[in-house]
């Protein structure tokens, strides 16, 4: 398994984690809300321009466009540059649209869930990927940006951006552990983030996801209320793999990983396809009971929104950046 991590400050994830702060304004305003924002950002040090665009149910007039950089640079651990310019690209949702989903399944998706036991090296590596925030924002000079490597459960490589970066002793001891190397080559310091280069919304799907260890479908998760497929249908993927995770532990005394792969259309509460990978099952007959448990889970996306979020309220920015506040 390999698998690539991005924090916010990155400009792909800042435009993310700006997109997702515009979907939890829209739904504070209107639970129901529909909406698909586009973020891109660009600076040079002393200025910054963002492109928001796409489509909302509520007037982008009552997001407060204009603020939601400042709100995402702290969350992101980036200073906000002086000048900084916003343009409001968004409109209205299409009427089409709007009629074809029946306000339930806004548009057509392949969406792939996954669980895995907590000794799994993916799970170590997610555990991993939350413990490497403190340990950055507790060294000097950081400027939010950076991605990790990992190959199976180890790091192997950390390029964090700050021309001034100097890791503290607990990041040092960390990376020694793993065998990992910073900056590579040497010990070079680099300015990163949104004046390093241009970023936009969903250009990090994998590392939004499960790396290389399980296929993606293709849709990104930022910028999307859940009546999105990419969005509310990953997440009802992800809990039904958990949930015959648990019944194959059970069933054959082994847990094993799970992926769930989901078909979507607009409009249709019921997915077209669901299907398990049948290799990760060490017998045919395993594979059969657990496609049998899967079925027998299906339900209309509404009732299975509803138990994957386990009466959770839903944030966009929590649950594609489980570190500002927990994920499922």
């Amino acid at each position: 398994m390999i698998k690539e991590f991005a924090f916010l400050g990155h400009p792909d994830k800042f435009a993310d984690l700006i997109a997702d702060i515009l979907v939890d304004r829209a739904l504070a305003i209107d639970p129901k809300a529909k909406c698909a924002f586009e973020v891109m950002v660009k600076g040079n040090g002393s200025s910054l321009a963002v492109v928001v665009g796409g489509e909302c149910s509520v007037d982008s007039r009552r997001l407060n466009v204009d603020t939601v950089v400042d709100v995402a640079a702290l969350a992101a651990n980036i200073a906000t540059p002086p000048d900084v310019t916003v343009t409001d690209l968004v409109t209205k949702q299409s009427a089409d649209i709007a009629a074809n989903s029946q306000g339930v399944v806004g548009d057509q998706s392949v969406v792939v869930g996954m669980s895995v036991p907590r000794s799994h090296p993916l799970a170590r590596v997610q555990r991993k990927e939350l413990s490497l925030l403190p340990l950055l924002r507790g060294s000097r000079g950081w400027d939010g940006d950076g991605k990790a490597m990992f190959v199976g459960a180890r790091l192997v490589s950390l390029s964090v951006g700050g021309k001034g970066f100097e890791p503290s002793n607990e990041l040092e001891d960390f990376l020694a552990d793993e065998g990992a190397k910073l900056n590579p080559p040497g010990r070079s310091t680099w300015a990163g983030g949104p004046a390093a280069d241009c970023g936009m919304t969903n250009r990090k799907l994998a590392c939004d996801a499960h790396g290389t260890y399980a296929p993606h479908g293709g849709g990104g998760l930022s910028g999307k209320d859940l009546s999105k497929p990419d969005r509310g249908g990953r997440l009802i993927a992800d809990y039904l793999a958990g949930v015959v995770r648990d019944f194959v532990a059970g069933d054959a005394g082994v847990a094993y990983p799970v992926t769930v792969t989901l078909v979507y259309e607009m409009g249709n509460a019921t997915p077209l396809v669901a299907r398990l990978n049948d290799r990760e099952f060490s017998t045919n007959a395993g594979f059969v009971r657990a496609t049998e448990h899967l079925n027998a889970l299906i339900r209309p996306y509404p009732e299975l929104l509803g138990l994957a979020l386990d009466g959770r309220p839903f944030s966009a920015v929590a649950q594609c950046h489980p570190w500002l506040g927990g994920s499922l």
